[in-house]
């Protein structure tokens, strides 16, 4: 897996992708195709305060919302757009996340 540090090495790599669609011969219909792209703060890198932030500002650059934090099925926490729209009016699919540790309120119930 390549990681990423900076947000024109994020911008370059998809150019490059794009450009690989480009370079595809001319349909007249492709099948039905589900675009996802998922953005994650990785938890082995940085601490959570710079995580969240950079998933905030992912999350509101990329779909124009606040990130949140949310309980996952496995006990796990999530700060991203899990709980907000995921699809951009381009139609593409876009997560973006990171794992955080269990808010004061949960580990207290």
């Amino acid at each position: 897996m390549t990681y990423f540090n900076y947000p024109g090495d994020i911008a370059a790599a998809l150019r490059a992708l794009a450009e690989d669609f480009d370079a595809l011969p001319p349909f007249e219909r492709l099948p039905d195709i589900a675009v996802e792209v998922l953005i994650q703060a990785c938890q082995h890198s940085g601490d959570t305060a710079e995580r969240v932030s950079a998933v905030d500002l992912l999350t509101f650059v990329t779909l124009g919302q606040d990130a949140s934090t949310r309980a996952m099925s496995g006990g796990t926490f999530h700060h991203g757009n899990g709980g907000g729209n995921r699809y951009r009016g381009d139609g593409l699919e876009v997560a973006v996340f990171t794992v955080v540790p269990a808010p004061v309120a949960a580990v207290a119930a």
